[in-house]
């Protein structure tokens, strides 16, 4: 081969080397997509270049001004730190299967520290529906029967087991002594008798569906400050025939027994179009506790914020899209005006 083709050979051979170590360069390697970000929920260590698919988790929910929002074995505790006066504790019990984490709960819990009580989500053995347990058994007080367990902690009940340190007695005693032990001086314990049971006198009973059924069982056996009910009750006999077409049923012992708790401390906000199971089980119950009828229901978007001193029950009749549930409906931040006046109407500390 003469020099000039060997020349030639080698330098195609340099090209061809130096073309593959190319390729393989560590000062420029192969560029990874992925999230770059170390604060995101998927970040990944191996990726060089960000392809925007960073996940976050939710943002904590927004401080309010002058309210100390806290959490407390799984409770929701909120008060207001500079109108902090009332003699009244509001305890809200979610509906089934709600925790105390979800907006459902939250500002219901915050009206009360607007208004100047101190407020109490409790979690709760609140897992399953009372009706759908119910439905099928030969038990006209089944459902009442069910409350009472996971209220007081009594055995009651073979469809569900509670015991004291469970239900919703023994949680809310434990968590107001826990209270007190963490924030000494601001008397938690004013709201436990000498009996070491809750003082009912000077408790706001509210709840949501399952936790709205059972604040009116425990306001039929003791004297609370007041009942507040959302989309609550839709207990009935469950032994006697419902009749959808013509919108009768058998209501529950438990409600139809006089409540040692007057009726006129019973406050009620439901949506029309709630059917869980049916509305007219719904608006029969109310009508019973709170001793008014459907012409005595104000229209809350009709009363644009401003409700008639007295009014104890509520209803909300607009048109909902695919998105929103009427079962959940008006525990919503837009109604934050309602549940102020829920919670503070006509109530003298």
């Amino acid at each position: 081969m003469s020099r000039i083709g060997f020349a030639l050979l080698l330098s195609a051979l340099l090209l061809v080397s130096g073309c593959l170590h190319a390729v393989s360069d560590p000062v420029h390697p192969a560029q990874v997509e992925g999230c770059t970000d170390s604060s995101a929920l998927n970040y990944d260590a191996n990726a060089t270049v960000d392809d925007g698919s960073c996940e976050y988790p939710p943002p904590p929910p927004p401080v309010v001004p002058g309210i100390t929002e806290l959490f407390l074995n799984e409770h929701r505790v909120v008060w207001n730190n500079t109108s902090d006066e009332s003699q009244y504790l509001y305890v809200f019990l979610p509906g089934s299967g709600q925790n105390t984490s979800d907006e459902r709960t939250r500002w219901t819990v915050l009206a009360a520290a607007e208004v100047g009580m101190r407020g109490i989500g409790l979690s709760y053995q609140n897992q399953g529906m009372v009706i759908s347990w119910c439905e099928d058994e030969n038990d006209s007080n089944c459902m009442e029967k069910v409350r009472t367990e996971r209220i007081y902690g009594q055995d009651t009940s073979t469809l569900v087991e509670c015991n004291y340190s469970e239900s919703v007695y023994g949680l809310l005693i434990e968590l107001l002594e826990d209270l007190d032990a963490g924030y000494p001086d601001m008397g938690w314990t004013n709201w436990i008798t000498a009996n070491g049971t809750p003082d009912w006198s000077k408790i706001v009973l509210g709840g949501h569906s399952q936790g709205g059924g059972n604040a009116a069982l425990i306001a039929r056996d003791h004297e609370v400050a007041r009942v507040v009910m959302y989309a609550a009750s839709f207990d009935y006999d469950a032994t006697q025939p419902v009749d959808a077409e013509n919108e009768t049923y058998t209501p529950p012992s438990w409600i139809s027994d006089p409540h040692i708790t007057p009726s006129n401390r019973y406050y009620a906000a439901f949506h029309v179009e709630d059917n869980a199971p049916h509305t007219f089980i719904l608006t029969g119950n109310l009508e019973i506790l709170l001793n008014l009828t459907a012409a005595d229901s104000v229209d809350v978007f009709a009363a644009n914020g401003v409700f008639p001193e007295g009014s104890r029950r509520f209803h909300a009749q607009n048109t909902l899209n695919q998105n929103q549930s009427a079962h959940t409906y008006m525990l919503l931040q837009q109604f934050m005006a309602l549940h102020e006046f829920m919670l503070s109407d006509g109530i003298v500390d």
